[in-house]
């Protein structure tokens, strides 16, 4: 019986009993323990998913892994080949430019629209959230802040779909990526929100898309090359 590689199985069963009965169907259970598994980097970019193997592990049967599998693949984190089965999305330089052009467009006007709606009271909150964010410490903790500031930031705008779009995208990049500091910058989060505070869109602005930019810089360096085999692509 082949198993999952390295920690896997035991990681999964883990996520698996910890998040049992927190969510109404087995379906919904199942989405979420592939999706964090997936994004906390329990599989790794390329890994091949089997069905049999994931529905063991969980403890339910193939029909929810194969809905939460296509679920997956609609929100980029999967792709699902006919007669091979779901591949963990390799993180790519190409996918890469691709996400952050589309998220310097949304969340730059999501900046825009928000700033004009903001109350000055929004704004001293902003600016705390900021400051707390910039003493993060990497790991989960920084995500959490970030995830805190931004859809702050971006909410007051008022555009459900756009904010919605720039969360996903956000998530199609993954959470062991999205919650370490790829690159040493001096950006200062409490100097974004500062700007908005006093309404100077122009440079809160000009600070985001520098700020975008360096990211998606970062993590094109430590991104596979499209053909790169990883351990999942390797196995038999």
């Amino acid at each position: 019986m082949t198993e999952l590689p390295g920690g896997s199985s035991a990681a999964l069963e883990e996520l698996a009993q910890r998040m049992r009965g927190q969510y109404r169907t087995v379906g919904e259970t199942v989405l979420q323990v592939l999706r964090q598994s997936i994004l906390n980097g329990v599989f790794e970019p390329g890994e091949h998913l089997r069905q049999e193997e994931l529905s063991r592990h969980i403890g339910v049967s193939r029909i929810p892994v194969r809905t939460a599998l296509m679920r997956l693949e609609a929100e980029g984190l999967v792709t699902v080949q006919p007669h091979r089965g779901a591949t963990v999305r390799t993180l790519t330089a190409e996918r890469i430019h691709e996400i952050y052009r589309l998220r310097l467009l949304l969340e730059t006007h999501a900046l825009r629209a928000a700033a004009k709606s903001l109350s000055p009271g929004e704004k001293t909150v902003l600016v705390a959230e900021a400051r707390r964010l910039d003493q993060a410490h990497e790991g989960a903790d920084f995500l959490d802040e970030r995830i805190a500031f931004y859809r702050r930031l971006y909410d007051a705008g008022g555009n459900p779909v756009t904010i919605g779009v720039i969360e996903q995208l956000r998530v199609s990049l993954g959470r062991h990526r999205l919650g370490i500091r790829l690159v040493v910058t001096d950006f200062s989060h409490e100097a974004l929100a500062q700007a908005v505070r006093r309404d100077d869109v122009d440079t809160a602005e000009r600070m985001l898309r520098e700020h975008l930019i360096q990211v998606r810089d970062g993590m094109v360096a430590t991104a596979l090359p499209p053909r790169e085999t990883t351990r999942g692509s390797r196995q038999k």
